[in-house]
């Protein structure tokens, strides 16, 4: 049989803990659409400087499209691109954000620099960018980008 003292115990256990559960998800309050995609830019950013392709086509919407090539081709290029890479940095500038419903364009200028070789000195890649984003399944994914380089294997 169950005695007092532990029943106690556990019951006091399970209250702290979703009390702090509660007191945890008061403290970080819900993003508004603007901040979210602001999150997933930067999200991106950090994908790029660790040179991992799957994990920055997973921000591109299946049918997403830059200069023409499509979120595949981009991909395979990007995977034989971060091969070449050494010591990789992005970085966005003058973000704006205008959010409509499901739909989102954000705008600025990114640098990007990078080593082709270790001993070679930096690459930089400076430009403006317009990106065109929806909202699937609570996520912000990139359908389209306008201007920036075109990225190819040989980049």
């Amino acid at each position: 049989m169950f005695h007092p003292r532990n029943i106690l115990l556990t019951v006091g256990v399970l209250l702290l803990l979703v009390g702090g559960w509660f007191s945890w998800r008061n403290s970080r309050p819900v993003l508004s659409d603007a901040e979210q995609v602001t999150a997933t830019l930067e999200n991106l950013r950090l994908a790029i400087e660790d040179r991992n392709a799957k994990h920055v086509s997973s921000y591109l919407a299946d049918e997403f499209t830059w200069n023409g090539q499509s979120k595949s081709e981009i991909q395979s290029a990007m995977n034989g691109a971060f091969l070449q890479f050494r010591d990789a940095t992005a970085n966005i500038t003058g973000l704006k954000v205008f959010v409509d419903g499901e739909k989102a364009i954000a705008s600025g200028k990114y640098s990007f620099a990078y080593k082709p070789t270790p001993r070679a000195s930096s690459e930089v890649s400076l430009g403006d960018f317009k990106l065109h984003l929806v909202k699937r399944d609570g996520d912000w994914l990139i359908l389209k980008a306008d201007n920036g380089p075109k990225i190819n294997s040989n980049f």
